[in-house]
């Protein structure tokens, strides 16, 4: 059975993002799916390019540890110091052949566009869900119960707002989903969701732009307090 598979990004600083594109090859190891460069992407990112990896490991400490030490490789092979990178994110993903992140990239990328603005709000959702999905999975990867195969194997809706959802995660991770600083922006970005996916309604950019930054937010958010156990905290931090 393959390790579980998880995404870490590390940012570094702009003046570097140019010798690490041209030395990236060189991380690549059979544990290694994906890599990325980019350059700012969300508020997290505070303005920093970031180096994105998509990697196995058995754990989150673990595959934080690769990525830096990846990163390390990198940026001597760039002729660049080598430092430790400020995390990002260390995010479980579905162990998948494509990305569990495509929705992300695809709301990302969509915003971009003048003419896809609702299907981002859509795609950031999606998203969203799936990263439910990953978290309650992973925390049951272990428990073959019968039990667990009918409540949880059998959902086809992993909404953190979903009545039932909001129980197994109180159950699972000792939080309420409720407590979530942006609880009442969720609701917004929610209401603009089912607006545009069952009437078609249109959406301007400021509004996807919002949608897509709180589904972001939340979903750190959740990984933050399934890593620390349940304690409830004000805003996301790998």
């Amino acid at each position: 059975m393959s390790p579980p598979k998880w995404s870490v990004r590390l940012a570094v600083d702009e003046t570097e993002g140019g010798p690490i594109s041209l030395a990236l090859q060189q991380a690549l190891t059979p544990d290694v799916r994906r890599i990325t460069i980019t350059g700012p992407v969300g508020d997290y990112d505070e303005g920093a390019d970031v180096v994105t990896f998509e990697l196995e490991a058995q754990d989150a400490r673990h595959a934080r540890i690769l990525a830096q030490h990846l990163l390390g490789e990198v940026r001597r092979s760039a002729a660049l110091k080598r430092e430790q990178a400020r995390v990002v994110w260390v995010a479980p993903m579905l162990a998948t052949a494509r990305s569990s992140h495509r929705f992300l990239d695809h709301a990302r990328e969509l915003f971009e566009s003048e003419d896809g603005y609702d299907l981002a709000v859509v795609a950031a959702q999606i998203h969203l869900e799936i990263q439910v999905k990953v978290l309650v999975e992973q925390a049951l990867a272990s428990d073959s119960s019968l039990l667990t195969g009918a409540l949880i194997g059998q959902r086809h809706t992993w909404a953190p707002h979903d009545r039932w959802m909001k129980l197994i995660l109180e159950a699972l991770f000792g939080f309420r989903v409720k407590d979530y600083p942006r609880w009442k922006d969720y609701e917004v970005h929610l209401a603009r969701r089912n607006d545009i996916a069952h009437r078609g309604q249109e959406v301007d950019q400021a509004a996807a732009q919002e949608s897509i930054e709180v589904v972001e937010h939340f979903w750190l958010w959740l990984i933050d307090v399934v890593e620390k156990g349940g304690r409830v905290a004000g805003s996301p931090t790998t």
